[in-house]
């Protein structure tokens, strides 16, 4: 089967596979940083490690290497607004109109998200044109108990919308 035809019915069929949206915030240059992701996921809860996985050529991979550090924000249901910004490439200030405080070190961490998880870089390997980021958690916290943000054919979702 030809490659593009492999990719088209991948794709087709991840477009079906709901996702949870996450931001993921680190510091780049001292300055607060951060992207959308859905590629995120638990490996172990003893010990707690998280990963994620960034475009190779991306700020935020470059922010995560410069620190050591980085925090996945849980987005709600309605925060449809700061998935959009920090998925944009043309927006240099990410967290222009964004509230947010700050980590324990100093990470920022997204106001009225489900929750966080702080990590500290444990692991950073290429996998084709991503990094895969292990994270070991040092810090987690929920801070609401609402429907979370997810993806589903395209569009932002929760989980009373998905057919």
């Amino acid at each position: 089967m030809p490659e593009e035809v492999q990719s088209n019915g991948l794709r087709e069929i991840l477009r079906r596979y709901p996702t949870g949206v996450t931001v993921v915030t680190a510091l780049l240059d001292g300055k607060p940083w951060g992207g959308t992701m859905n590629s995120f996921t638990s490996v172990s809860l003893d010990p707690p490690i998280v990963a994620i996985f960034v475009m190779e050529k991306s700020r935020t991979t470059t922010a995560i290497n410069q620190t050591g550090r980085f925090v996945v924000n849980i987005l709600k249901f309605d925060q449809e607004k700061e998935a959009r910004q920090f998925a944009t490439d043309s927006i240099q200030d990410k967290f222009q109109d964004i509230q947010y405080r700050e980590s324990s070190n100093g990470i920022p961490v997204i106001d009225g998200s489900l929750g966080y998880i702080e990590c500290d870089l444990l692991e950073a390997r290429k996998i084709a044109d991503h990094i895969m980021f292990l994270g070991s958690v040092s810090n987690s916290e929920v801070t609401r108990d609402e429907e979370a943000l997810l993806f589903y054919r395209r569009a932002f979702r929760s989980f009373s919308e998905i057919p």
